[in-house]
This record gives structure tokens, sequence and C-alpha cells, in this order.
């Protein structure tokens, strides 16, 4: 009986969280909220929860029933309070002026059905068309209004003033004030032409014009040839040469510079405006302070206000030296003194001699005998001996300068070492490790015990291969093809290369960087490259992306061509017309693709066997996709792809077949550890016996691979993969391989599964109603209130999550009431 009370209080808890204003008409209509006196000459009864009645207000089996003057609830299929509604909390409820039922709402001026449609004066929509007060469309395809709209790439808009503008994105474009068709474009002014060109190769203007790298401005005469000279009236570059002449100034950089008066000339400079000049560093002279080799003064209104014989001499108001005595004022009076390096004080610090003190505002912090004594807090020096301290204790200790103790370095006197990784020296003269070894300037590398590289830094470097010397740089090698030699960065020869200055030459191959180059049978003059070989192959190109033909022999014979590249494009088998359309059929090449309508091609050459993806990944073999067809409509809109795949047989032991490429990978070292690798070999053969694959445990790659191929040929079958998407699968997306697949609708709101096992499924609005079918049973909910499961010999109904539930079967019959349970079931 416990166990039905608790179930009934569960059931009231329900009920009355079925809703706000269920559950306050609950409490109100209740002797909880009001005090109830039960006399002989009043209508009231006090049987809670079973009756309760107080005079025009009450309720029967609370809380499943209850009325009053504002109306009455039969919980939870309808509840009346005053103008609140519902039906079955919460998926309906409704008043005057608003309310919904299921998904579908409405208030005084709008209604819908979320996500479907929605209608309202401020605008609405419907799956993807939608309108509003100025405009309508279908998302993200097209959209149209009074001042413009699109429709895929074609777009329209139409000005204040009726001026209209139109395109096809991003080909086309028509505006008052703009033209381009292709890479060709116009800017117009009062219906003229302002500038024009073919971008990025041209562009012509009145105020600005480029061919290639060379540029010029007609109205200020400029030019230039971009990045080797620039013109202008202002300010000219050529090179290293650079001038002004509005302000007469020129230079080379980085060695000279003259502007007006100020000018550099290496070492040697000079001021005209202020009559300096000066000889870095060893001379300045200018009004307010000269320096010339140690001797300097300042001058204020031409008289001298300080000066000195550096480092002897310096006499200035706030700090003056002569020889070792020194002092510092502060408003004219003495704030610190010293006769360097015997004595020094100040309100901080001071020492005489060898005694130093120091002081904080608790007043003197440490003292000692410079250099045998030294107290501090966490550091300690007496003679030689020092040691430092943390809160733990002493954590490092040594006898300066010649000892250094400590957990991760060592030093006694100049030799030194390191524990950890077995290296040493002699500071700083030697420092030697395993592979790096140091003696003064000279250093040398060692790998197994052989020295493989030294030098003598900066100024050299030898080894068996590359070598320097200052600027000479040289390569040894058995035959000439293989030595090299240059000074850089002036000449270079390396095999067949040579270089010096711009000019170099290769064989019949040379050119002047960066303007000319003839390679084999390809030449370049810029702008123009062009090709040609034995009459078979061959290419002509302008400016690059303007337009080329190439001509192709051997294996794939045909011609090629291009014109305002990617505008139009034909490459072997493949063509496109961009943005439109393109076709691709050679995989890892072909055209551009378009951003509208694209298919692809590929088919993957294979090295005689191919495992399932899964196994590809975590084991061995080659890729799981033999060949695949995709078609692409627009970037956003929709892809379908067709694949051939690997899979595994029905009556192949897939948990072995996988286990064993993993197992394969995860072989020990043999010499290094000879038992795990004999255990490995044990659980390889156990495999292998299990699988009935004949033939020694495979130990290297080669094996392996063949092993994977004898898999491949005896485990494995091909089926058919077939991918769909709409909007990157916002609408739709879908997958079937094998009679198994998976199919969404409007974000997943519309979900449709088959699976193996004859199992399928359906899904609403994330499960507000769900079908659901395996093995001949079916079951039919709509969450949370009805379920329905029906099949041979079996059925049962379900309502509010079972509160009331009736089930047979065979021969047996049961259910609940409030969860109360009855019968056999």
């Amino acid at each position: 009986m416990r166990v039905f009370r608790i179930l009934a209080v569960a059931g009231a808890v329900a009920l009355l969280a079925a809703g706000c204003v269920s559950s306050k008409r609950a409490m109100r209509v209740s002797p909880l909220a009001k005090e109830v006196e039960v006399s002989f000459d009043q209508e009231a009864v006090n049987l809670w929860p079973f009756y309760f009645n107080a005079g025009g207000s009450g309720a029967i089996l609370w809380p499943l029933a209850d009325f009053d003057a504002q109306g009455f609830a039969v919980r939870p299929f309808y509840v009346q309070d005053g103008r609140e509604r519902s039906v079955l909390f919460p998926l309906s409820a409704w008043n005057d002026r608003s309310g919904w039922a299921l998904n579908g709402y409405w208030t005084e001026r709008n209604f819908g059905m979320w996500p479907l449609f929605h209608h309202g004066p401020g605008g609405g929509y419907c799956l993807l068309g939608w309108r509003s007060p100025e405009s309508w469309g279908v998302f993200p395809l097209a959209r149209f209004g009074a001042r413009g709209g699109y429709a895929g790439p074609v777009w329209w808009k139409s000005g204040e003033n009726g001026a209209r503008a139109y395109g096809v994105f991003p080909v086309w474009c028509h505006t008052p004030d703009f033209r381009m068709a292709g890479l060709f474009y116009r800017t117009l002014y009062g219906g003229n032409t302002e500038s024009w060109g073919v971008f990025p190769l041209l562009h012509s203007s009145e105020e600005w014009n480029h061919i290639g790298p060379a540029w010029w401005k007609p109205e200020n005469s400029s030019w230039g040839v971009f990045p080797l000279a620039w013109i202008t009236p202002d300010f000219s570059l050529a090179g290293p040469v650079w001038w002004k002449p509005d302000n007469n100034s020129w230079g080379v950089f980085p060695l000279a510079w003259i502007v007006q008066d100020f000018g550099i000339a290496g070492p040697v400079w000079w001021d005209g405006d202020n009559s300096s000049w000066g000889i870095f560093p060893l001379l300045w002279l200018k009004p307010e302070l000269s320096v010339a080799g140690p001797v300097w003064w300042e001058l204020e209104a031409g008289k001298v206000k300080g000066g000195g014989l550096f480092p002897v001499l310096w006499l200035l108001r706030d700090f003056s030296l002569a020889g070792p005595v020194y002092w510092n004022r502060e408003n004219g009076s003495t704030v610190s003194w010293g006769i360097f390096p015997l004595m020094f004080t100040s309100p901080q610090w001071g020492y005489c001699g060898p005694a130093w003190w120091s002081r904080d505002e608790r007043g003197v912090d440490g003292w000692g005998a410079f250099p045998l004594l030294w107290v501090k807090r966490n550091f300690g020096l007496a003679g030689p001996v020092w040691w430092s301290s943390d809160g733990d204790g002493m954590k490092s200790g040594g006898l300066f300068p010649l000892a250094w103790l400590s957990r991760s370095f060592n030093l006694a006197g100049p030799v030194w070492w390191k524990p950890e990784n077995g290296s040493w020296g002699v500071f700083p003269l030697a420092w030697l490790s395993r592979s790096f070894n140091l003696a003064g300037p000279v250093y040398w590398n060692r790998e197994n015990g052989e020295t493989v590289s030294g030098g003598l830094f900066p100024l050299a470097y030898l080894s068996k291969e590359w070598n320097y010397a200052g600027p000479v740089i040289w390569r040894y090698g058995d035959d000439r093809r293989s030595r090299a030699f240059g000074v850089l960065p002036l000449c270079w020869r390396y095999q067949d290369f040579r270089l010096v200055g711009p000019v170099w030459w290769e064989k019949s191959d040379w050119g002047v960087l960066p303007l000319f180059w003839k390679v084999g049978d390809e030449n370049m003059l810029f702008p123009f490259y062009y090709y040609w070989h034995n009459g078979e192959n061959f290419k002509f190109n302008l400016l690059g992306p303007v337009g080329g033909v190439k001509r192709r022999g051997g294996s794939r014979p045909g011609w090629d061509w291009h014109f305002l590249w990617p505008l139009l494009e034909k490459d072997g088998d493949s063509f496109g017309v961009w943005p439109l359309f393109s076709d691709n059929r050679r995989f890892g090449g072909g055209v551009l693709p378009s951003p509208l309508f694209s298919r692809r091609e590929e088919r993957r050459s294979s090295n005689g066997y191919t495992l399932p993806e899964k196994v590809y990944r975590y084991g061995g073999g080659s890729e799981a996709e033999l060949d695949s067809v995709k078609y692409t409509v627009g970037m956003l809109l929709g892809s379908r792809s067709t694949a051939h795949v690997q899979v595994w047989k029905d009556e192949a032991d897939r948990e072995t077949l996988e286990k064993l490429p993993v197992l394969l990978r995860e072989q020990p070292d043999g010499e290094k550890d000879a038992g795990a690798y004999e255990t490995w070999k044990r659980k390889v053969a156990a495999l292998l016996e299990k699988l009935r694959l004949e033939g020694p445990v495979p130990e290297d790659w080669k094996a392996q691979q063949a092993l994977f191929q004898e898999m491949a040929h005896r485990f494995c079958t091909e089926q058919e993969r077939v991918e769909g998407k709409a909007l990157l699968g916002l609408l739709w997306d879908y997958s079937r391989q094998d009679g198994e697949f998976e199919s969404r609708w409007l974000l997943g709101l519309i979900a449709r599964d088959r699976g193996s096992e004859n199992i399928r499924d359906l899904n609403v609005l994330g499960g507000l109603y769900r079908e659901r079918s395996r093995d001949g049973l079916t079951e039919y909910s709509i969450f949370p209130f009805i379920s329905r499961l029906e099949g041979p010999g079996r059925s049962r109904w379900s309502f509010c999550a079972g509160m009331f539930r009736h089930e047979t079967d065979g021969g047996r019959s049961g259910g609940a009431v409030f969860f109360i349970p009855y019968g056999d079931l």
C-alpha cells in the first residue's frame, strides 16, 4: 500500500504541475487557501481530498476535479478559470487574446504553426517562403521588392531618383556609376567613362593608370615600375637612389642622405640650420652641447654651464665628479657623497671600505664586510662560503667563486658539470657533451662517436658537405656536379647553375632577374609567356589570366585553352563557364569549380586492395572510397554524391578483422623487449588461425600489405553509398547504403530512419509524434499523452505517460489507473 500512496501523490503533483493557471486554481479551490467552518446551518462539507464543498466552490478527488464561480477543471483534460482555458495542457491553452494548440499559435493580429509558417501585419513565412510589408522571397534563392531583389545570381535595384542597377553575381554588373563584365570594368560620372580596366592587369583613368607593374599619373607626370622605380614631382626613386626636387633632397640608401641643410655621408654629418656638424662617434659640435673626444661642454646663452673631461672631471648643478670624489645636490644641499671606490653614504645605504650597510623603514636590514661577509634575510656570505635558503631550509650553497653545489648544476672552479645529462666543461674555454663540443671559438659536432662538422665561430664552418669562410661558400663532392662555390651575394656556382649579379644561366637556360628568363622550351618576357616542345606540347599566355592556349601530347593528347580566366576554361575532359557551371573529370585537377552548378567525377587509383574505412583509419590498408560522382547546385543550395566503398561481407568475422590491423601496428621492438615481441606474435597467430589465413606472422610492412590484400579479396565487397543535402543539410539531409538510410527535414524536425534488423523510425517535431517498428512490433506516440503499441498477440495503449494504461500479451491483460496497477501485467 505504501507504493500505491507514493504513486497517488506523484500523480497529484503531476496534475498540479500541468500549468500555472491550473495549479493556482487547484490551490484556490481547496481548504489550503481558506478557512472552512462546518456547521449545521451551512451547506459546507470538508472530506478533503475526496470531497470538498465550501458554498459555491468545491472539489471532487482533489486535484482531479474542482468548480467555483470562475469555472471548473477536470484535470488534465480541461481547465477553465475565468477567460483562461486549456485542453491537455501544455498541448493547448487560450484566452480572449491569444493561445496555442500543439505547435500552432495565435494572438490578436498574428497566427502561425512553428516552424512551418507565420502570418502577421509585420510579415510572415511559409517554410522557405517569406514576406514583409516591402518585399517577399524564397530563402536563400530569391527576394522581390519595390526597391530591388535577386533570383539566384541575378540581382536588381531601383534608386530613389529612378536610377536602376542590375547584374549577375559575380560576373556582370550594370549600375549608373559602374559597369562590369567578367574581369573588365568601367566607372562612369555624368554618363561619361571615368575609368576602365581589366582586373588586376590593367587600369586606365585621368588620375591613375597601370599595365602590369608599370603605372603613371598624367595629372602630375608621375610614373614608375613597381617595385623598382617611382618618379613623381615630389619624390623619385630608382633602385637605391632617391631624390625630392621640391626641397633639393637626395640620397643613396643607406649610404648618403641630404635633406636641405642636413646631410649624412658615411660617418660625417652636418646641419646647416644650427651650424652643427660631426664625425660619428668621435666629434659632435652643436651650439648647446659639444664633444671632442673625451672633452665635453654645455653652453647656455653663450656661457658654459657645465663641462668635463670624460671620465675624470664632471661639473654640473646636480652632480659633480673630480677624480675619485663625487657628490649629489638637491635644492642647494648635498644629499650623498663619496670617494670612489672607498666610501659612499646616503639615507638608503652606504659603505666605507669593505664595510657596508642598508636601511629600510624598520631600520638596518642588511650589513657586511665586502666581499667577506654578507648577511641578508634569505642569503648569506662568509668569506668565500655562501648559502641561500627558502622557507623549507637551505636549497643551494658553495665556495665562491670556486664551488657551486645544487641539485641540477655544480661548479668547482672553472670546471662545471650537470649530472642529469652527463655534460661538463671548463668555463669559458671548453664545453663537452655527447653531441656538441666547444674549445674557445672552435666548436665541433659529433654523431655516433664521429666528428661530423665544426668551425671557428662566426668566421668559418666546415663539414662533409657545405662549408663557408666569411662570404665564401663551397661544397665538396665526388664529382663536378655535386660541388658548389660562391661569394654571396655577387656570384654562385653549383652543378650547372651560374649567377653573376642579376644574370644567371644553367646549360642552355638563362635569364636577367626579374624581367626575362628562358628555361628549356619556355620563354618569358613580361608580360608574355611562350612554350614549345617537339611540335607536340605548345603553350602561349598573355598576362597569365587574360588568354592562352596549350597543346598536349603523350598519353593525353589534345588542346587546352582559357580566356579571361576563370570565365572560360578547358582542361582535358574538364570544361567550365565560371560561375555558371563546371564539369571536372580528372582527379586532382581540372577547372575552377562553379558556385552555381558543379559536377566532379573522381577515380582513385588503388594498389590492388582496399579495406573498409574504419580499418584504414585505425589499422592499415588503403583508402575506402573507390570512385565517386558529385553534383553541387549552388554552394549552399544542394548536393548529391554517389560513391562505391568497401565493406565487410555479412558472413565475415568483423570484430576479429578490425582487431588484426590494429594489433599489427602495435608491433614491439624484438631487440629491446623480446618477451613482449613473442607475446605479440602469439596474439597475431591466434587471430590469423581464427580467420583461417595461412602463412607466417607478417613482421614487415611488405608482408602486412600482402596480408591486407588477401583480407580484402576474401572478406570484402563493394557497396554504393548515396548522400544528399539541401541548404547544407538544414532543409534536407539524406544518406543511404545497402538498404539502410537516414533522412532529415527542416533542421531535423522531421526524421525518418531505416536500419538493419527490420528497424524503422519516424520522428516529427523532436519526438512530439513518433512511430517506431522493430521485430514486428509498431509503436505510435504523441508525447507525453498518448502512446499505442501493436503487434502479433500483443497490444498496449497509454495515456499521460502511463497514468492510465491497458496492455494485453497473449492471454494476459493488465494496466494502471493513476499509476495504480491492476491485472496480470
